[in-house]
């Protein structure tokens, strides 16, 4: 999100505060998101801590699901949050499947809120907030930070000659192979896009045959966890789409319980408080939300 680079953008922290718990609020309306949100307290204070606008992006992406059928409202929400972070845009693939003509509409209305959102700056330049942006994050590189949950940070721990931050422990190498960081960028990518389009694939089938907007909702989500190349803890907030499935009531007990127990390991065992330093900052360096997130996958094809 530019504002979230900018200096220039000062805001009260009460109403910052005030939003967000309102976001909070549309979010725990039914009695499974209060499991979500209890098995992810952790991920949910890291979110606040760190400023994050994943939450608020959650909220308003939240309302597609109640909203079965393509209407201006969703296309407006999901234009509104695509603006504020590009990722939601592949959200918009569901639309697109859904062969709604309001595609179009939906691709007007966010170019819209792009052209507006510079105006507040002209005293400097029309497109200075972006400008800063782009310059802040180029300036970052890529993060092989023992926090970073992504594909491709897990394979360059791993298969790179790279040094990385292992929060609270210092620096380290693992290195078990030695290839070349292009090639294994590439791998990185081609094994998320293999799992986001298998998981395109299927939601696809599912909604031909039950007319649920939601399943693409989860397909998005796990498009934002595997393609992408940093995956803070609090990306792991979008798992609330595919387990807004696994925790409805037509759901096998046996599967719900799976994965009440793959959050329960994932938030103990990245736990520094129960694991102890080491241990519990080099699993996450192994990416174990990532592989939480894996398994969720698996328990939402199930459904």
């Amino acid at each position: 999100m530019p504002f979230a680079f900018s200096y220039s953008l000062q805001c009260s922290s009460v109403a910052v505060a005030s939003f967000l718990v309102a976001c909070l609020w549309l979010l725990v309306r039914s009695s499974w998101a209060k499991i979500f949100h209890a098995f992810t307290n952790k991920i949910f204070i890291d979110h606040f801590c760190y400023g994050q606008v994943n939450l608020a992006l959650l909220a308003g992406l939240s309302l597609l699901s109640t909203n079965l059928f393509i209407s201006l409202e969703s296309i407006f929400v999901w234009a509104s949050v695509s603006v504020i972070k590009i990722y939601p845009l592949v959200f918009g693939l569901g639309f697109l499947l859904q062969k709604a003509k309001a595609v179009l509409l939906s691709a007007m209305i966010s170019l819209f809120l792009f052209s507006l959102i510079p105006l507040f700056y002209l005293w400097k330049s029309p497109f200075f907030l972006y400008e800063e942006f782009l310059r802040s994050l180029e300036s970052k590189g890529f993060p092989l930070h023992s926090h970073n949950q992504s594909i491709s940070a897990l394979l360059q721990r791993a298969f790179t000659d790279q040094e990385f931050p292992l929060h609270a422990v210092g620096v380290e190498k693992w290195a078990f192979l030695q290839l070349d960081i292009g090639f294994v960028k590439i791998i990185a990518f081609l094994v998320g896009a293999l799992l986001s389009g298998s998981i395109w694939w299927l939601a696809f089938k599912k909604n031909k045959e039950k007319h649920n907007f939601e399943y693409y909702l989860a397909a998005g989500s796990f498009s934002v966890l595997f393609l992408s190349h940093i995956v803070w803890k609090d990306y792991l907030l979008f798992l609330f789409f595919p387990l807004a499935q696994i925790f409805k009531d037509q759901t096998p007990k046996h599967l719900k319980t799976l994965a009440v127990l793959s959050l329960l390991f994932v938030t103990l065992f990245s736990s520094p408080d129960v694991m102890g330093a080491p241990l519990g900052t080099r699993l996450d360096a192994a990416c174990i939300h990532l592989w939480g997130a894996l398994f969720i996958a698996l328990i939402s094809i199930k459904l």
